[in-house]
């Protein structure tokens, strides 16, 4: 056990050696677009992060108060319409971002040794991702949420089907775990609403930042001076302007706000917009003694 647990200290501290989860060591492909890949899965990332925090501010989880702060949020806050737009195109710009990042690892045979650590963490990280993004979907609390919840928390109660599975009720633990109840209530608002918040924010800010802020742009400015374009023109030393200009795509957050306001996110339509989002009451009704649907 000892000889094996060594060899595993040795293989991680050799893959981390060669960790590149952000593409900041492929600075000699800066005119390859799908080489900006890394800096993309950073920026949405913190995109999300920033926006959800804010978000946090005034989202109540409880049902009672789920779709009334939803509301609260978007029409009365300033520019909290815009704040959920962010943070729902930029979660899905994350999954984007990953999944062609994973195809390129694929298809580029990065994956290889010594660069299998690297995509372990990414296709963990999608898998999160795709979890975090079904617990906040009901995090809305609208008849549209509800039944999506719903739905998705069906599926697991099928592997009670499989033969060797099935009398272990297993199917209906996960989706227990996940309700907290027989059926979508406070219970499973609650779980979504901390299963959410542990996948996307703590470990963000001390993984992400110190890796993508500091270590990126110091090897990719210190190493853009070596580039040399594929086509041979120019002295070394000096490399064309798109091949420099911004290595992490910081320049890419002014699409997202300019696509909220031409498409808000569902449920985030800002006030005067046309109302494509009413698509059911909150769940349950607010108030005591309202007449029965």
């Amino acid at each position: 056990m000892e000889a094996v647990l060594a060899d595993l200290k040795e293989w991680l501290q050799d893959r981390k050696q060669h960790l590149d989860l952000f593409d900041e060591t492929k600075t000699a492909r800066l005119d390859n677009p799908l080489y900006a890949l890394g800096g993309l899965v950073w920026l949405s990332w913190m995109i999300v992060i920033v926006s959800g925090v804010i978000l946090m501010l005034w989202y109540i989880p409880t049902t009672t108060g789920a779709y009334r702060s939803i509301l609260h949020i978007t029409y009365d806050i300033p520019l909290g319409w815009l704040a959920r737009g962010m943070h729902k195109y930029g979660a899905d710009m994350l999954i984007t971002v990953i999944t062609l990042r994973i195809y390129r690892m694929y298809f580029a045979g990065e994956y290889k040794k010594p660069g299998e650590l690297s995509w372990m963490i990414l296709f963990a990280s999608l898998v999160l991702g795709m979890i975090s993004g079904i617990t906040g979907y009901l995090l809305i609390w609208n008849q549209r949420a509800f039944w999506a919840a719903k739905t998705v928390l069906t599926v697991p109660t099928y592997y009670d089907e499989i033969p060797l599975v099935k009398d272990t009720g297993l199917g209906h633990a996960i989706a227990y775990i996940f309700l907290g109840g027989p059926a979508v209530a406070q219970a499973a608002i609650t779980r979504f609403y901390a299963i959410h918040l542990g996948i996307s924010v703590p470990d963000a800010p001390p993984a992400a930042q110190p890796l993508a802020v500091h270590r990126g742009p110091r090897h990719r400015l210190h190493d853009v001076a070596e580039f040399q374009p594929a086509d041979g023109d120019g002295p070394v030393g000096e490399p064309e302007p798109h091949a420099a200009a911004d290595p992490l795509g910081l320049v890419l957050p002014g699409p997202l706000p300019a696509r909220e306001v031409h498409a808000p996110a569902v449920g985030g339509d800002r006030p005067g917009a046309p109302d494509r989002v009413r698509d059911g009451p909150a769940l349950p009704r607010p108030h005591e003694g309202d007449p029965a649907p």
